[in-house]
């Protein structure tokens, strides 16, 4: 009998402690400047109270101590960028910024940075949907200008929205395609794109100016191969001339698939800024002026001649490496190199209807973290292609971000 007592003693003194510890514990996670962490589907679907809430009693919340001093100034509840961390800050809920305290080591354009939702309206989006449409048909035209959401994981897995450092020139009968899934976003430049210098270099296919390596490394399909060429010299886009940057890797990457690939007759790069092209098939390569064109992009239209390709790659932030750069500081940079901000949103479909997005789980994902950065009054410009190979594109309307259809779960 007393054997009997002391094993339901033990056994009640072991349920007990089992559920101290559950009930002064969370399920958190690291909150710093990690790139990517494990993340808590349950947490991230609360409310921002209660997210606020848990992470207050968590005992293991490690990197920053004072929730919400650090959270991000646009609803989006984690940041792995200690400078963000710093100058947004929550104060009784309210946005501000603060400048105190700032890591020394910042660049400048963190000057730039602005807490507050994001908006992008055109004066009239009326005109500037006509517009896109006649540059894009216009033969002989600089081609419209677009970059698409690159990292999505980045959205899936932690809220955040990153612009990438490239984009591509599109243009009817020329390049009629660009990275990007349908049902997603992305942004959309004005048609003054070129005349504004956002372009840096430009290549006539996807170049894999990703992972930033070295002057003379370039990597393509998760392997990474030397070159006898310094590719930061051959661009001239360093900023001081021994570090590597998306243009030095570009060259060095195609001048490589080109010959491995048996690629053709190409056209060669160019530096929109420059006005110049990069004679890639001389040993050693070597930079030459663009003479008898009108500029970096229809040197490459005029040469493509019986050439088809899927896509371009301009490239726009040069430094910026594999994952793209928080849309806040993305912004920041661009005007503190005093190039121009996206004009609008972009949305891709193959569906004027949308029904065929609406029911996509990275499409509820996407609009989520599009309406945690951006106001709902910012306009969206609707682009859709309307063949199985993608090679009828067409900008259809405008609308905003709060006008775009609701997700409706499949099940």
């Amino acid at each position: 009998m007393n054997n009997n007592v002391c094993i339901i003693l033990l056994i009640f003194l072991i349920v007990y402690l089992i559920y101290k510890i559950s009930s002064n514990s969370c399920d958190c996670f690291s909150v710093g400047i990690q790139r990517k962490d494990k993340y808590n589907c349950a947490y991230m679907n609360k409310s921002p109270v209660e997210r606020i809430k848990e992470l207050n009693n968590c005992s293991n919340y490690t990197y920053i101590q004072k929730w919400p001093d650090y959270l991000e100034c646009n609803n989006v509840f984690y940041t792995n960028d200690i400078g963000i961390n710093k100058m947004c800050k929550y104060d009784n809920m309210q946005c501000m910024s603060t400048d105190t305290d700032l890591p020394e080591n910042l660049p400048n354009y963190y000057k730039n940075i602005n807490c507050n939702k994001i908006t992008l309206r055109p004066k009239n989006p009326e005109q500037l949907l006509t517009r896109l449409n006649e540059i894009y048909n216009t033969e002989g035209s600089n081609g419209v200008f677009v970059s698409m959401i690159f990292d999505l994981s980045s959205v899936w897995y932690n809220g955040l929205l990153y612009l990438d450092g490239s984009g591509s020139i599109i243009h009817k009968d020329i390049y009629t395609n660009f990275f990007g899934l349908y049902c997603t976003f992305g942004f959309i430049w004005d048609t003054d794109w070129l005349d504004k210098n956002l372009v840096d270099c430009l290549f006539p296919f996807d170049s894999a100016t990703t992972p930033i390596k070295t002057c003379n490394t370039w990597c393509y399909d998760n392997k990474c191969f030397n070159s006898n060429i310094d590719g930061c010299k051959l661009a001239n886009t360093s900023n001081d001339g021994l570090t590597p940057d998306r243009c030095s890797q570009g060259l060095l990457s195609y001048i490589d698939l080109k010959k491995k690939y048996d690629l053709g007759n190409q056209p060669y790069p160019t530096n929109c800024k420059q006005n110049i092209k990069y004679i890639t098939d001389s040993d050693p390569p070597y930079r030459e002026p663009i003479k008898n064109s009108s500029g970096c992009f229809n040197y490459i239209v005029d040469n493509l001649k019986n050439i088809k390709e899927t896509y371009n790659e301009a490239v726009f932030l040069k430094d910026i490496d594999d994952d793209g750069i928080e849309i806040n500081k993305g912004l920041a940079m661009l005007k503190y190199l005093n190039k121009p901000l996206p004009a609008a949103l972009l949305f891709y479909t193959n569906d004027k209807y949308h029904s065929k997005c609406i029911n996509l789980g990275y499409y509820k994902d996407m609009l989520d973290t599009f309406n945690s950065y951006f106001t709902p009054d910012t306009i969206v410009i609707i682009i859709i292609y309307n063949s199985m190979d993608y090679s009828d594109l067409e900008f259809l309307k405008y609308t905003t971000l709060g006008e775009m259809p609701e997700y409706v779960d499949p099940n």
